[in-house]
């Protein structure tokens, strides 16, 4: 598909590409509005000027002297602003692979066309190592699997944005936990702290994955002063992280109420806030929107799946988790997989807070904002917390049925998806 057309990937680049010069933070420029952004080579601007008509415009498509336009473009040196600030919350170093990228066809003296999808390869590329990692630490479930297999998911690992990598640092970090679990034995300073480095800069960009940092914790509960520290620094980074970023980030003037006022106003008509949450979740046509922008509301939003899909996605999903649940050895299960059960949880209901209070007019009946996508890091934490499958014959069983599931699904999400885009976007 064409540049540009996972959701916000526009501001992904221009922070990659910030990273790439070496900037580590966004700055902000009173001439432009005193919103937070970066200065951003003049002819990356232009190539992403040339693919703009195609978000939220499912009519528009990328016609051959643009693609031709595009593929022209080279690094021009000189710069302009440009703002991004919802950007500025989140960590640089999840854009490190895709700086690399960029950093590496500006130098080399390769198209931007090049440099851009470089940076997608990169990415994708670096999220699958994470996968492999993962997956020889702890073998995948069918819900793992099944997770990892949705279109929406197979459509944000070919961007260049911060999806594909988010998903795969959550899986290495819970692998490792799983793995060091299965054990029995005390983790060592060194594991809590790798868990912890992976959790935090999941965190520093998923926020609503903040309950998952009490993991490195509960690592630690074999107290000893070395793993006790180890355990609460990833609180404190992430902390001392999201003060930095609200008190530094700019965003455009408005009048609307500030993120503190509406958490105010909620605290203290609390039945106002279960009123628009009620009105959320009975709303028909919003539930419907959840359930198929997790399963793959392509583009910017803008490209559904044939009505079959979904259905046919809801039966994988269900006997993907009815087997998953059915093959583990719940004899071995401890209170510690109830305990990440409970912190995937608790992310699932702070994505819609995390909402409500960032983005959602407080006189607005229903919470805006909110996409399926949002859903996936606590499904796959959910997911990962179920205990290991049964061992002997009964194992090397559920080894084969997983294989058997994934090839046929794997080919389904794509024969699903790949029209749809060449329609979408060529047709």
């Amino acid at each position: 598909f064409p540049p540009f057309q996972s959701p916000d990937e526009f501001d992904h680049v221009e922070r990659a590409y910030a990273l790439s010069k070496g900037r580590l933070l966004l700055t902000t420029d009173a001439n432009h509005g005193g919103i937070s952004g970066a200065w951003i080579d003049d002819g990356l601007l232009a190539y992403m000027a040339l693919h703009e008509p195609l978000p939220f415009e499912p009519e528009a498509k990328l016609d051959a002297e643009a693609r031709v336009a595009a593929s022209a473009l080279g690094w021009r040196g000189t710069e302009s602003f440009s703002g991004a600030p919802g950007t500025g919350y989140y960590l640089p170093v999840v854009y490190l692979p895709q700086a690399a990228a960029l950093a590496m066809g500006r130098v080399s003296g390769a198209s931007i066309d090049a440099s851009y999808r470089a940076a997608r390869l990169v990415s994708g590329f670096v999220a699958s190592l994470l996968l492999f990692a993962a997956f020889l630490r702890w073998r995948p479930s069918m819900a793992v699997m099944a997770l990892l297999l949705l279109p929406m998911t197979l459509f944000q690992w070919s961007g260049a944005g911060i999806d594909a990598l988010s998903v795969g640092l959550t899986v290495f970090a819970l692998a490792l936990w799983q793995e060091q679990e299965a054990r029995g034995t005390p983790s060592s300073v060194r594991r809590v702290l790798a868990v912890g480095a992976l959790l935090v800069v999941v965190v520093g960009c998923r926020f609503h994955m903040a309950p998952l940092l009490l993991l490195p914790l509960l690592m630690a509960r074999r107290f000893s002063a070395r793993r006790v520290v180890a355990g609460a620094l990833p609180l404190v980074v992430i902390a001392a992280w999201t003060l930095w970023a609200l008190a530094t980030t700019q965003h455009p003037s408005t009048a609307e109420m500030s993120a503190a006022d509406k958490v105010i106003a909620y605290a203290s008509t609390p039945s106002r806030l279960v009123e628009v949450a009620w009105t959320t979740l009975t709303t028909p046509s919003i539930m419907a929107f959840y359930g198929h922008s997790f399963v793959g509301m392509l583009g910017w939003l803008d490209t559904a799946l044939p009505a079959a899909a979904y259905a046919a996605w809801g039966l994988l999903l269900g006997t993907a988790v009815a087997w998953t649940v059915a093959v583990a050895d719940w004899r071995r299960a401890r209170w510690t997989n109830a305990a990440l059960a409970v912190l995937a949880l608790a992310s699932v209901v702070l994505v819609p807070l995390l909402l409500l209070v960032m983005w959602t007019p407080f006189e607005s009946p229903t919470i805006d904002g909110v996409q399926g996508r949002y859903f996936l890091l606590p499904a796959l934490a959910l997911a990962l917390a179920m205990p290991a499958p049964r061992g002997g014959e009964a194992g090397r069983f559920a080894n084969g049925v997983l294989v058997g599931f994934a090839v046929p699904v794997v080919l389904y999400s794509l024969v699903v998806t790949l029209p749809v885009l060449v329609a979408r976007y060529y047709g």
